[in-house]
């Protein structure tokens, strides 16, 4: 279903989905700031924890300030047809009519290659860059999601463009 109707990205698929019962799964803290941001798209938005029993106070404000169904039940599978998701299959609870599931477990490097050539780090574990996308160690340059905190390849695209045209300059000082 990925691609179709399970996404990771409100922004790029949640205007497609507008409109039809929506689901989140993930780590609570992320899963649950992208429940309040589908309810721009969908009045019919429900929170799995997949296990977890209890939201943190703060998490459980949010849920109820935006009328977002939480359900605590374990997911057992997908089902749909075609490629499109029809229902959600939860291990103790009865099925879930949904038409969209956006995954939030967030980003972690899993390359050491930029600590390998000495870049510095941000709080969040990526790189950290200049506005033109220059990482502090001598000639490298990074861009995607080994830069910032936003994860969209139109970012990332333009991103590389600006570290493109920053090492052409500083080739031609050379």
């Amino acid at each position: 279903f990925y691609g179709t109707s399970v996404f990771h990205c409100p922004y790029c698929d949640g205007w497609e989905a507008r409109e039809t019962p929506m689901a989140v799964l993930g780590k609570l803290k992320n899963a649950v700031a992208l429940s309040a941001a589908l309810k721009t798209w969908s009045g019919n938005v429900t929170l799995l924890t997949n296990g977890e029993k209890r939201l943190q106070p703060r998490d459980q404000q949010v849920v109820d300030a935006r009328g977002i169904r939480v359900v605590t039940s374990k997911v057992h599978r997908l089902e749909g047809s075609k490629g499109r998701l029809e229902r959600i299959i939860l291990k103790s609870s009865p099925p879930l009519d949904c038409r969209a599931l956006f995954i939030s477990y967030g980003y972690d490097q899993h390359s050491d290659l930029a600590r390998q050539l000495g870049c510095a780090f941000t709080s969040k574990g990526v790189a950290r860059t200049n506005k033109f996308q220059y990482a502090g160690a001598p000639g490298v340059y990074v861009a995607g999601d080994a830069s910032k905190d936003m994860q969209m390849v139109i970012v990332a695209a333009a991103e590389g463009a600006k570290a493109g045209v920053a090492i052409n300059m500083a080739l031609q000082q050379e």
